[in-house]
């Protein structure tokens, strides 16, 4: 060393420190100059910790979570400074961190932990906590078993703010116009569905990815056939949910009966390839109307047998049963998404407003 003052840096191999037993251990360091001289002796306290800390019974809150985005986890700790924390959930033990790291805190002699609940899915299930030490000692699993009820809400748009930024994407001729509005009126907007331009029609609709893996699904949403025109042997869909898979699971269709009546009707996919059931048509009153669909995936039987069930204005109008176990509800699509033609009698708009999907009620 050649100055009076040198920053230095020395290795201490981590195989003579696990030699070394647990406790505090005196390590002296000093420097040699360029003419031979040693310097005086620098004390550092080296603390040696091979003890993993041990977690004590997890509690969860709250439980059931009954649609709360965090899950708290808390549970004694016989230690007091920690690295990191991870959870996992299920059965199986990803091995020590290997597992999703989140922030730890120590209150009250407790370890807590904040767990996110997005992408969790619901039922029961089990979580699983483990903490390290300052010194990198990884403590034992704890576990838990949690109810996740997840929120009911999914999406809603009234479609008041004047654009579709809240939708995934948009596809053809949507719109939001103040005349499109259920009722019209004041600051009211409404979305205007145009599946005709110049001389093609097109598919016209808006998408939501929101949800996932549903097994219960329920929409509601105003709809207004306008002058929407269509010939009487042509069915539109302008509602339908499909799966990851994009495989339709359920829909609302629409037309106009040979006298120009404007109707609907649902349809619900079944599991196995077992085809789709088809409700009758129903007529809808002139003017908007408020369609409702509720539709559960259940066996083709009991108490939870699968189902789709159609309402105009709160009354319901259709329903059918059938096997819809293996399907779920992955993408919402509000608009014209099927049933075009290249039929020049295919014009005008239809008005739909007051969009709201959720997984358990509607409002």
């Amino acid at each position: 060393m050649d100055n009076q003052t040198e920053t230095v840096y020395g290795l201490i191999p981590i195989s003579q420190a696990r030699s070394l037993t647990n406790g505090t251990h005196r390590v002296y360091v000093r420097g040699q100059d360029a003419a031979g001289n040693w310097g005086d002796l620098f004390l550092v306290n080296l603390t040696v910790d091979k003890i993993a800390p041990v977690l004590g019974a997890l509690t969860a809150t709250p439980n059931p979570t009954n649609g709360a985005a965090n899950l708290t986890l808390t549970a004694p700790v016989n230690e007091t400074a920690f690295a990191a924390a991870e959870f996992w959930t299920g059965t199986t033990d990803p091995g020590a961190g290997k597992a999703t790291r989140i922030p730890v805190s120590l209150v009250g002699g407790k370890i807590v932990v904040t767990v996110p609940l997005a992408g969790i899915a619901a039922g029961a299930q089990q979580f699983n906590l483990r903490v390290q030490d300052l010194a990198g000692n990884w403590s034992n699993a704890a576990s838990t078993s949690v109810t996740v009820i997840r929120p009911n809400g999914i999406f809603a748009d009234s479609f008041d703010s004047g654009t579709l930024a809240a939708w995934s994407a948009s596809t053809g001729g949507v719109s939001v116009t103040p005349a499109a509005a259920i009722p019209v009126g004041g600051a009211n907007r409404g979305l205007e569905v145009t599946p005709r331009a110049g001389t093609t029609n097109r598919p016209s609709y808006l998408t939501d990815t929101s949800p996932t893996g549903e097994t219960s699904y329920h929409a509601s949403f105003g709809l207004n056939p306008n002058t929407l025109a269509v010939g009487s042997t042509t069915v539109l869909t302008v509602f339908e949910a499909s799966n990851a898979a994009g495989a339709q699971v359920l829909a609302v269709q629409f037309r106009r009966s040979p006298t120009g009546v404007p109707q609907v009707r649902a349809r619900m996919s079944r599991s196995g390839g077992a085809g789709v059931l088809t409700g009758a048509w129903v007529t809808m009153a002139a003017g908007a109307r408020t369609v409702r669909v509720d539709w559960l995936s259940g066996p083709a039987t009991g108490a939870t047998a699968g189902s789709l069930r159609l309402s105009l204005d709160g009354l319901v109008v259709s329903t059918q049963t059938g096997d819809t176990s293996t399907l779920r509800v992955d993408t919402a699509l509000l608009g014209v998404t099927a049933g075009l033609t290249t039929a020049a009698n295919m014009a005008g708009t239809a008005y739909l407003d007051s969009f709201v999907s959720t997984r358990y009620t509607l409002p």
